[in-house]
């Protein structure tokens, strides 16, 4: 019996000793209740700082912390969220990065920017001092708005752009195999590039990245291809896979015999070529060398033409 009222006094004379070492000098107020219970349709973070800004700061993070947490959850859960191979942890990390910057992905995930003080429903602070270490220091507590209506809006929104962006996806891939458009290999380059910024899993991250790499292999595909030729007229298109190809640049042209070389781009995507070779001999280099720089690739083929004897 001695050693348990012993122990007893012990852990009262340590409370005693732990309430001496630190005492409430401030407080904003009474202690709100939430702040021990929490209440339905909002959230409550509670930090410890040696500023009042800073703890505020401090509870602000964890705020936003627990809506993204709950968000993604939310999302993997969904019927409406189609990737299956995306988890909750892939998701959450995707809307911390984003929300990190706003400034620049707030396009992203727009309602991260409505999660902010100005929000904040109730807060409640306590200055301390400590004694033993002859310092102060706050504890700060934020109530938040964050109900299950919130929860659900924010949540399909996610999902509705998150959507947007993969079909953006299977359109590229698929105007792949249509178009004719020489610039847009460029163009679609760059908004690969921009979903492979967005996308925040390996598996459509990988879609992407050779989504890129055909596109900017394509333009080696492109050849130069005759559909008439006789002397003094030349007359063809571009080709990839069998397409005929639009580029707005024309070509470039030399010969080392023919001169008078001009060259018209036809409405039909075709290219006309006419020159004269009436100064030329056998013992000339009869030949007009056409080239197109597509995509920073040098394309180009040689076409020879005879002469009369003299």
């Amino acid at each position: 019996m001695r050693n348990i009222v012993t122990i007893f006094l012990i852990c009262i004379l340590g409370l005693l000793d732990l309430s001496a070492k630190e005492k409430i000098v401030q407080k904003s107020g009474s202690m709100p209740s939430w702040v021990k219970k929490m209440e339905q349709g909002t959230i409550t973070a509670s930090a410890k700082a040696e500023t009042l800004d800073a703890a505020k700061d401090k509870c602000m993070s964890d705020i936003r912390h627990q809506i993204i947490s709950s968000i993604a959850v939310n999302v993997t859960a969904s019927e409406n969220f189609k990737t299956s191979q995306i988890t909750s942890n892939e998701v959450m990390s995707a809307m911390t990065q984003y929300d990190s910057n706003v400034n620049t992905n707030s396009a992203y995930l727009p309602f991260l920017t409505g999660i902010s003080v100005d929000r904040v429903k109730d807060f409640y602070w306590e200055k301390y001092y400590d004694k033993e270490k002859d310092s102060y220091h706050y504890i700060y507590h934020m109530q938040y708005p964050f109900t299950q209506e919130d929860r659900l809006a924010w949540t399909a929104e996610f999902i509705e752009y998150d959507n947007t962006q993969y079909n953006k996806l299977k359109q590229l891939k698929e105007n792949f195999k249509t178009f004719t458009d020489v610039a847009y290999i460029s163009a679609a380059v760059s908004q690969l590039h921009e979903l492979l910024n967005y996308f925040f899993d390996s598996v459509r991250k990988a879609e992407v990245e050779t989504a890129i790499k055909d596109y900017v292999t394509s333009a080696s595909r492109i050849t130069i291809h005759p559909i008439k030729q006789e002397r003094g007229l030349i007359i063809y298109h571009l080709l990839m896979d069998g397409r005929k190809m639009f580029f707005s640049k024309k070509p470039h042209v030399k010969s080392g015999s023919a001169y008078e070389i001009n060259v018209v781009q036809n409405p039909d995507n075709t290219y006309t070529i006419t020159y004269n070779s009436e100064m030329c001999t056998q013992m000339d280099d009869n030949s007009i060398e056409v080239s197109h720089i597509l995509e920073g690739r040098r394309v180009k083929n040689v076409f020879y033409f005879t002469v009369d004897r003299k």
